[in-house]
């Protein structure tokens, strides 16, 4: 995915962690993840890193099973963080939550997506 994407931007594309990024601090507007933050090995700390990395006023947009956690044992994955417990992990990170939606991509798929828009605040 790095090789593709990287005939198709001019930026710089980095492989890591979330839980361990080597970005200086304060020096990106943006960051986004989907569909891979139930594998996170650590997400309380993850998030301080993306928190870390954030300019002021930058933004943060995560996409990620909502449920059902039924279904998480069979998949192997981590229980499904539920709108609430993302809202009071992101705000313990140091972002602010501005918005949480549901996104169903069809009818019956399960599981369902969570996306949750934040920012990171502070003086710019």
């Amino acid at each position: 995915m790095v090789r593709a994407g990287s005939r198709l931007t001019p930026g710089e594309l980095i492989v890591a962690g979330a839980e361990e990024m080597p970005l200086p601090d304060r020096s990106i507007d943006l960051a986004f993840s989907t569909i891979a933050f139930h594998h996170w090995s650590d997400q309380e700390r993850g998030l301080r890193e993306v928190a870390r990395v954030l300019r002021p006023g930058g933004g943060f947009v995560l996409i990620d099973n909502l449920g059902p956690n039924w279904l998480a044992p069979i998949l192997q994955d981590r229980p499904y963080l539920s709108a609430d417990e993302r809202a009071a992990l992101w705000t313990k990170a140091g972002l602010r939550v501005l918005e949480q939606r549901r996104i169903v991509l069809l009818p019956v798929f399960l599981p369902v997506l969570l996306a949750t828009v934040a920012v990171r605040d502070g003086p710019a």
